[in-house]
């Protein structure tokens, strides 16, 4: 008998310390005193899944610069504040694949800032915006779909060197380097009436002169087809001569034209 309780007892050890591996937070906006709302649960497994749940909007969170990752590597590697962070590379580095819930709305600023192991990113439709850098230096993801978000902070997805497709239908408002340094990217989809922020696309694979001069190019950019214009519109700057080798297509359709009223030019795309 006492052999049994035993086993029983070291079943229960091993039990417990599986459970302990499992971390959740509060992770909801903070309250007048502080603290961080359970009406959103942050979960990381012993897996490296980060889940996301609850009713509302993240906290948003700071950055910091991890000096103790890759020293001599000159570069800042960033890292979340977020407590399942600390501002650190490494404890960034145990998230594998995000899972954003149906009932979040909002994604904070930060939140999975330096995070690049993450391969996957599982965005509910639930979701309307993305903070600033909230996905960025995101390094092994490549691709992100999120329907429902209409807002994406400055340089939410920067740094984001495998990234390769984007497809947010809904998104009418792109910060500041939005997608900065996203050298993979090929495709990338936004609301008709997007409004993008300075330097969107700077050292992106879609690359830097898109900024503001789009109305009438639609809402889908791709780094390679037919119906490109390779220059900027006058009174645009370039991005050390990126504009030049711009490229963005047109909707589907055989031609369109946009107008210059300032400079009284007329460019016609075929």
């Amino acid at each position: 008998m006492r052999k049994n309780i035993l086993i029983l007892s070291f079943l229960g050890l091993i039990c417990g310390v599986s459970e302990i591996k499992a971390e959740t937070w509060n992770c909801g906006e903070k309250d007048s005193d502080g603290n961080y709302g359970a009406n959103v649960k942050c979960t990381l497994d012993e897996n490296g899944n980060f889940t996301v749940s609850g009713t509302g909007k993240m906290a948003d969170y700071g950055w910091s610069k991890d000096t103790n990752f890759a020293p001599g590597y000159g570069y800042n590697s960033p890292a979340s504040d977020a407590p399942w962070g600390n501002g650190s590379r490494v404890e960034m580095q145990k998230i594998k694949n995000i899972v954003i819930e149906n009932g979040v709305t909002g994604i904070g600023a930060n939140a999975f800032c330096g995070a690049d192991q993450a391969k996957t990113a599982t965005v509910a439709d639930s979701v309307k915006s993305i903070g600033e850098r909230g996905f960025y230096d995101l390094y092994a993801l490549q691709s992100i779909k999120a329907k429902g978000v209409e807002t994406v902070g400055n340089s939410a997805f920067g740094y984001n060197g495998r990234l390769n497709d984007v497809y947010m239908p809904n998104a009418s408002n792109l910060g500041n380097s939005a997608f900065y340094y996203t050298n993979k990217l090929e495709y990338a989809e936004f609301s008709d009436n997007v409004s993008l922020g300075g330097g969107v696309f700077t050292y992106s694979g879609i690359s830097g002169c898109l900024d503001g001069i789009c109305a009438n190019c639609g809402n889908k950019f791709v780094q390679k087809g037919t119906g490109c214009v390779d220059k900027c519109l006058p009174g645009y700057s370039a991005y050390y001569d990126y504009c030049l080798r711009t490229r963005y297509t047109l909707p589907e359709a055989d031609a369109a034209t946009s107008n210059d009223n300032e400079n009284m030019i007329e460019w016609i795309f075929e």
